[in-house]
């Protein structure tokens, strides 16, 4: 057996000489080619492993960890405030970065073709957590205050030329990807920074992972239902974003973090929105 193999049997603890559930980092497990290369476990029993993950141990001291850090910014920033506000996901649950490799199907045997999970997901390299992005949250804010421009008017009393102050407003807080114009340039420290969202907490039973289906529907052929990972209902995610104190495009700090918040709870995030994925409620 290669040392790679070995060093992937660490991820689980010995119990009456067994192999228990308890995994250790939840990206390896999921993505890592060695982890399901390892030839005496099935894709099920591979993909139970990963379901019944449960928060506990040093992730809740990483969540904690973080959580402190972020509070220091605060402290050391004369020109920056750190905002964050806690979310549920609701039913049926989120999924994020569905087009994220999968490694559970190297395995062979057609015998374990119906137990694979089709999709992926994102995973944090360091906590193994699930997350949500900065770079996501970011475009999905930018895309909403563009589609929904008529709305985002309204709350910020935009009266004039909305077409015009819209599309302005979206440079100065999230910056031009063309270029084209001075304030696209902007240097980051002059806008708002969108952090990773992580997850802080599970379900009452600490379980943070599901598996879902999703029926794709095609001509002519017969619908089959294709095996996905999702974040359960009732598992809490926390949004943090350090807002410049000044205004940017004549929008004072806190209404900004509040149209962002609003955006999100209301819109959702991940994939599937439309069929019902990824709507929040602040905890």
């Amino acid at each position: 057996m290669s040392r790679d193999n070995n060093k992937n049997k660490q991820y689980y603890k010995k119990e009456s000489g067994k192999k228990s559930s308890s995994i250790s980092n939840l990206a390896y497990a999921f993505q890592s080619q060695d982890y399901y290369g390892i030839d005496e476990r099935t894709v099920k029993e591979d993909k139970e492993r990963i379901l019944k993950y449960k928060l506990g141990g040093n992730i809740k001291d990483f969540i904690k960890d973080r959580d402190k850090e972020f509070e220091k910014f605060n402290k050391n920033s004369s020109d920056f405030n750190m905002f964050s506000f806690t979310a549920k996901v609701q039913y049926p649950g989120l999924v994020v970065g569905m087009a994220n490799p999968t490694m559970n199907s190297i395995k062979e045997g057609s015998s374990q073709k119906n137990e694979e999970f089709k999709t992926g997901f994102t995973f944090d390299y360091v906590s193994g957590l699930p997350y949500i992005p900065g770079s996501s949250i970011k475009g999905i804010l930018r895309e909403s205050i563009k589609k929904y421009k008529e709305d985002v008017s309204k709350y910020l009393d935009i009266e004039e030329n909305i077409d015009l102050s819209i599309s302005n407003l979206i440079d100065m807080l999230f910056g031009d990807d063309q270029g084209s114009n001075e304030c696209s340039n902007a240097e980051a420290f002059k806008r708002d920074v969108f952090f990773d969202a992580m997850i802080i907490d599970g379900d009452k039973n600490k379980y943070i992972l599901k598996e879902d289906f999703i029926t794709p529907h095609f001509e002519f052929e017969n619908p089959k239902p294709i095996r996905i990972l999702a974040l359960k209902s009732e598992v809490k995610i926390k949004f943090y974003f350090m807002m410049k104190r000044d205004e940017i495009g004549g929008v004072a700090c806190h209404k900004r973090f509040d149209l962002y918040k609003g955006l999100l709870l209301d819109l959702g995030v991940g994939a599937k929105t439309n069929t019902g994925y990824g709507k929040l409620v602040e905890e």
